[in-house]
Order: C-alpha cells, then sequence, then structure tokens
C-alpha cells in the first residue's frame, strides 16, 4: 500500500481518423472493431509548394467485392484512387487523384511492397492536388485488372501551427473549406520509424499566476496542437499553445460546475470537448475546449458510474470515456454523455487487479491500457476490459518500473509511460517491448522529478506534466 498511499496524499494534498472497411474469409470487420489510426500533416520544407501528409494504415481488409486474398506480392499492376466522398457518404464518379504502377512504368510514381513487413508504401511525391480540410476522403487499393482489395476513410486535417505559405515567408492557419496542396504518403501495414527525443520546450514555474503550477498532474492534446494541463493544487485547468504560450484558463476551488477539488486528469476527444477527473468531487466534467461547462456525472460511492477519487481519463476514437479510480481499484467505461457501459478490477495484484491504477491510454485498436501504480506495472485490456498482457518488473533498470504514473499511446501504437519514481519516460511497443527511454532526476532540460501525466501530439511530440517541477517539458521525436 506504500505506493498507493502516495497517490492518495496526491489527493488529499494534492485529426485524422483513419477506418478500414471490408470483410475477409466470412469475417467482417464492424463498426464496434474498425481500427482507427491518427495521421498527421506537416509543412515539407523541399517542396515549398505543398503540404505533406503522413498516413500510417493497418494492413487493408478486403472490400466484400474483392476476389481472393490480400497479396502483398502482387504489389506490380497496382493502381491507387483518391475519391472525395459526398454528403450522402458515397464516393464522387471520379476520382481526385489516381497513381498507377507496373513492372514497366516509371517509377517516380512509385507502389511497392515490402514483402517482409507486408505492407505497401504508396509515394505520391511528384505531384500536388487540391483537398478540402475537415473533407473526408475514400482511399481504393485495386490491381489494375479491376480485383478491389480494400479501402480505407481519410479526414483531411492539416497542421495548423506555423503552416507556411507558398512564398514561405507568412504563416496562416487552414479553415474549413479553404484548400491548399497536399502530398500523400501513405503506408499500409507500415513499420513506425525508430525515433530519439530531443528536448524541445519547457514552461511554467511554481505559483498561481497565469502559465504557473501549482503540482500539475494530467496532460492532454487536441487535433490542433494545444496543450491541457490539470493544475492539481490551483484547482484549475490550463491551456497553452503547443509551445507554450498561455491561452486560457478555467475553473476554481469549489464543487459547483466548473468547479474544482483538486483535477488530476484531463483528456481530449476528436471534437475538442475537454474532459476532466474532479478528484475530491468525485466526478468528471465535460468542457468545450475554451473552458464553457458541458456537463458532469459521478457521485461519492461504489456502485456504477459512481467514485472513489477517479484519478486518470482517456477518450477512444468513438469518444467512449474511460476512468481510474485509486479507492475503488477500477477501471469504469462511459459513452460521451456520462453514461456508464462497463467496469473492470478490484484490488489486488493478480491480472485484472489493482493498487493504485494510475494513468489510462488508449490505442486505435481500442486496447487500454492502465498503469497499476503499487503493483509496478503496465496492464492491458480489450475495450470491454477483457485482461490480454502486462509488463511488470520492479526496479530501474530497462523495461523496469517504480511507480508508473501516466500513459499515452500513439498513431503507431507505441506507448508511453511515466515512470515516475525513476524520473524517467519509457517507450515500448504495444507488446512491450522497449524502444527507447529518456530523462533523469534534476531539474534541467530533460530531467524530471516525479513525472505525472504524458501525452503525445499528432505531429509524435512528447508532453509531460514534471510534477515536481512545476513545469510542462515537450519532446520532439528526430531520426537518430
Amino acid at each position: 500500500m506504500k505506493r498507493a498511499g502516495r497517490i492518495l496524499a496526491v489527493l488529499c494534498v494534492v485529426a485524422v481518423v483513419v477506418t478500414l472497411y471490408g470483410c475477409g474469409s466470412g469475417d467482417c470487420v464492424t463498426s464496434a472493431t474498425q481500427p482507427t489510426v491518427t495521421a498527421r500533416a506537416t509543412y515539407d520544407g523541399v517542396h515549398k509548394d505543398a503540404v505533406e501528409g503522413f498516413f500510417f494504415l493497418p494492413p487493408l481488409a478486403p472490400d466484400p467485392n474483392s476476389t481472393g486474398a490480400f497479396d502483398p506480392d502482387l504489389a506490380a499492376d497496382l493502381k491507387v484512387e483518391i475519391f472525395l466522398l459526398g454528403e450522402n457518404g458515397e464516393p464522387t464518379a471520379a476520382p481526385v487523384a489516381t497513381f498507377t504502377d507496373t513492372a514497366t512504368t516509371n517509377k517516380s510514381e512509385a507502389i511497392r511492397v515490402n514483402t517482409d513487413d507486408e505492407h505497401y508504401i504508396v509515394n505520391f511525391h511528384t505531384r500536388s492536388y487540391d483537398l478540402v480540410d475537415g473533407a473526408i476522403y475514400r482511399i481504393f487499393v485495386r490491381r489494375l485488372d479491376g480485383t478491389q482489395y480494400g479501402f480505407a476513410d481519410v479526414k483531411i486535417v492539416t497542421n495548423r501551427k506555423q503552416t507556411k505559405s507558398p512564398k514561405g515567408d507568412t504563416t496562416f492557419a487552414l479553415k474549413d473549406g479553404r484548400t491548399l496542396p497536399i502530398k500523400f504518403r501513405v503506408e499500409v501495414g507500415a513499420t513506425p520509424p525508430s525515433y530519439d527525443y530531443v528536448f524541445a520546450a519547457k514552461w511554467g514555474s511554481a505559483g498561481s499566476g497565469a502559465g504557473e503550477f501549482n503540482s500539475p498532474h494530467g496532460v492532454g492534446v487536441d487535433a490542433d496542437g494545444n496543450v491541457y494541463v490539470a493544475d492539481t493544487f490551483n484547482h484549475r485547468i490550463q491551456k497553452f499553445t503547443a509551445t507554450g504560450t498561455f491561452i486560457a484558463e478555467w475553473g476554481s476551488y469549489g464543487s459547483g460546475n466548473g468547479q474544482f477539488r483538486r483535477p488530476i486528469g484531463v483528456a481530449v476527444d476528436a471534437h475538442g470537448n475537454v474532459f476532466v477527473t474532479d478528484g475530491y468531487n468525485h466526478r468528471i466534467q465535460k468542457f468545450t475546449s475554451t473552458g464553457t461547462f458541458i456537463a458532469e456525472w459521478g457521485s461519492s460511492g461504489y456502485g456504477n458510474g459512481r467514485f472513489r477519487y477517479p484519478y486518470a481519463v482517456a477518450v477512444d476514437a468513438a469518444g467512449n470515456v474511460y476512468v481510474t479510480e485509486v479507492t475503488n481499484a477500477r477501471s469504469q467505461k462511459f459513452n460521451g454523455a456520462g453514461d456508464f457501459i462497463i467496469k473492470w478490477g478490484s484490488y489486488g495484484s493478480g491480472d485484472g487487479e489493482f493498487n493504485g491504477p494510475a494513468g489510462v491510454a488508449v490505442d486505435a485498436d481500442g486496447n487500454v491500457y492502465v498503469t497499476d501504480h503499487a503493483n509496478d506495472r503496465i496492464q492491458k485490456f480489450t475495450s470491454s476490459g477483457t485482461f490480454l498482457t502486462k509488463w511488470d518488473s520492479y526496479g530501474s533498470g530497462d523495461g523496469q518500473f517504480d511507480g508508473p504514473h501516466g500513459v499515452a499511446v500513439d498513431l503507431h501504437r507505441d506507448v508511453y509511460v511515466a515512470d515516475s519514481q525513476n524520473h524517467r519516460i519509457q517507450k515500448f511497443s504495444g507488446t512491450a517491448t522497449l524502444i527507447t527511454k529518456w530523462g533523469s532526476s534534476g531539474s534541467g532540460d530533460g530531467e524530471f522529478w516525479n513525472p505525472g501525466g504524458v501525452a503525445v501530439d499528432a505531429d509524435g511530440s512528447v508532453y509531460v506534466a514534471d510534477r515536481g517541477n512545476n513545469r510542462i517539458q515537450k519532446f520532439r521525436p528526430e531520426a537518430p
């Protein structure tokens, strides 16, 4: 109970969405099981007139009209078509763009396959097309003979942060309805690249003024890259740009709507709604991105939909909300309106049991990751709470934990853990393989003192609530 006591002491003192469709071998991908990932669009410094989008898709499932199974060896003689979806959800008659490749064509429009990893790489690097920000497009992968292997729906959302104009000397925010040349590299089932993480920015100091913190715990990021921080002992939420410029704050001490008693966790859904675990009020509060109160649910207790010190919160692609509770040693799942769906967990150290569940995150496939703080481990579940696996080893070595706290998952399904008492961040694959780590105890750049929440934006940058240093630190992925 020592580490669970630490959590209780805190409380007491303290886009683009891609969805695959299709049926193969009689197995359909239903709306409940459609995998989703987040894609990104970033400024391309080589081609001054285009923004390049990176879409990392899981392996395509065949469409019901397909003949034959998905076969990466048939990469030659392929066609990729992009269609705009109309208001009726159907693709337009003519494609926005078409790309083909055969064994004899010029490889400037390369559609190739990696037979080892079984994924296509489609490089659209010679032409740009006007695509509408916020619109949904359907990408078909077919053989030239008309056989259709599968498709994915892609919502185009550009990076609104420091996106350069064709002249390269101004910045602007792309708003819905405007167009901008977009280029694509579509990787189907791609293996994500390996990165080192370098210090990029920091902001905050001890205090109660704008941009100051008193033990920041939770951190969340929206689709536009804005950063939300649960400023726990100041009983408020603060909102910043991705570089730490203060935007807004809301909340004060109390139990009324929009007030808090030690907010801990914060998460943002695809629509920009902000969810906060209001720890000592034993409830969840929901706000707009500007802090306008929308709804609240929960009260002190042990039944369904009630809480005893709700701690962390996460939202999946469908808008379902997951909450961990310290005293009740469980996770609860709700829809976005707060209606109870399911719960799992009880006190203990067995599979599916918890001792101080601190962090929660959901990957693109709906798998749920919980940091089991006092058991020094991570547990992985299905979206309905079925235990899948765990990685649990106490210590300070690679892949070991001492009081893990926050957890986040990126678009590649890689898992980031704030290893709090080891004063570091560890990054794993979704199957528990250690990828990298960084940090040590201290107050310098890249050092931590009991890091709490962690979040990853669409560009892969990592934000850490450095609790003991009363600041937020940002790290940028960089190819080694």
